[in-house]
């Protein structure tokens, strides 16, 4: 692939708005199924040694959309800057991604504390949810 690869316009016009609407929808759905089906309070303590309290939905929504504006603006320079703006995008998504899930496995071993074990898994899924469904987006709908 060559700089011409990535389409800015498809990145903040397509990849973007389709990438904030998949992840936090999926999300959200995550959300109402663990807080309304099954009943699953999903309380965490939002800060060090601060009372569990119970996650919001615009908790959700910013976890969802933050990484989406963030994955956008590094594909687009790097389509300006690297040769193969798709593989570098991917292969940082992928390292970042191992990377971030020290946050959820710090819950989900305890270190940070939630209301229960199945709180613990479900912001774990909810966290691989807006991650696979940016970078997949993002992949697909950026190129020329």
């Amino acid at each position: 692939m060559s700089m011409a690869s990535v389409d800015t316009k498809r990145v903040f016009g397509t990849a973007l708005p389709l990438a904030m609407g998949v992840s936090a929808g999926l999300n959200l759905v995550v959300y109402g199924v663990a807080t309304q089906l099954l009943e699953v309070p999903l309380a965490i303590a939002h800060d060090p040694g601060m009372p569990l309290a119970p996650l919001k939905l615009v908790d959700v929504l910013v976890a969802s959309i933050v990484p989406a504006v963030m994955a956008s603006i590094l594909l687009a320079l790097l389509g300006w800057f690297v040769k193969w703006p798709v593989l570098v995008f991917v292969s940082l998504s992928v390292v970042a991604f191992v990377m971030s899930l020290l946050v959820p496995l710090d819950v989900i071993a305890g270190a940070i504390e939630v209301g229960d074990e199945r709180t613990r898994w479900i912001l774990a899924t909810m966290h691989a949810i807006a991650a696979t469904s940016i970078v997949t987006i993002f992949v697909r709908f950026s190129r020329r």
